[in-house]
Parts: C-alpha cells; structure tokens; sequence
C-alpha cells in the first residue's frame, strides 16, 4: 500500500504528491471516504488522478492511497459450458 496526499483538486482530477510510488493506471482510494480514482499520469513524485466519483467535499492534504492494481470488475459468473 503506497499513501500520498492531495495537493491539487480541478473538477474529476486531483494531483497527489508524496513518497509513495504508484504506478500508471493504479487504483487509488481517496480520503477516509475511499473515494475511487486512476493514475493517469505521473511526474516525478506527481501522481495525476482521475476521480471516478464526486471530488465535491475533498480538500487539499487529504490521504491518497494505492492499492498497487489495475481496475478491473466482473462482468458476469463463470461457466463451465461446453459448446459442440
């Protein structure tokens, strides 16, 4: 788990700055709220992120932290059919 913190907040994107290293396309939970966002983009010790929530109530310094994986969902249950 890689933690950083809010630094900058622009309609869906925030910018995180911080010691932790994320890695492009990371799944990142933002404030005590685990707010769902992206890395897009990265700059040094910049991570620049798309919120795929409200950023409505975030403020600058909140935690950002990273789960170290990409976004991923199931799209339905696995089957076991056999086609002939």
């Amino acid at each position: 788990m890689q933690k950083k913190y809010i630094i900058s907040i622009n309609g869906p994107v925030i910018k995180a700055k911080g010691e932790g290293d994320f890695g492009m396309h990371d799944i990142v939970h933002i404030s005590k709220e685990k707010i769902l966002g992206e890395v897009i983009k990265l700059e040094q010790d910049v991570a620049t992120i798309q919120v795929y929530e409200g950023t409505t109530g975030l403020q600058i310094g909140e935690d950002v932290i990273g789960l170290e994986e990409p976004l991923s969902l199931t799209l339905g249950p696995r089957n076991n059919r056999k086609y002939i």
